[in-house]
């Protein structure tokens, strides 16, 4: 179960995570974001089931990178004060 904590005291439990980030734009989450998603997802599922797993230097490198358009998105979430990307580094990624 993961736990959502709103701003308004709110307090959310799902078995999934129900975020919308209106910062991407449709063309990114649609094609390059969507891509990392699928290739990633065979080697997560498992992983998130608590599964081990040996993993080549590549798919460290799509986990890697997928971990970080993840930690961007969410990021995204926060107050423009309070984020920790820029958009720099947010563009540098695509």
């Amino acid at each position: 179960m993961f736990t959502t904590k709103h701003r308004d005291g709110r307090v959310i439990q799902s078995k999934v995570i129900g975020i919308t980030v209106e910062t991407v734009c449709k063309t990114c989450n649609h094609h390059w974001m969507s891509d990392l998603e699928t290739r990633a997802s065979p080697m997560l599922k498992p992983m998130l089931k608590g599964n081990t797993q040996g993993l080549s230097i590549e798919q460290q490198v799509l986990i890697a990178q997928w971990a970080t358009k993840t930690a961007m998105a969410l990021d995204q979430t926060f107050p423009a004060d309070e984020q920790v990307f820029s958009i720099g580094e947010c563009k540098q990624l695509m």
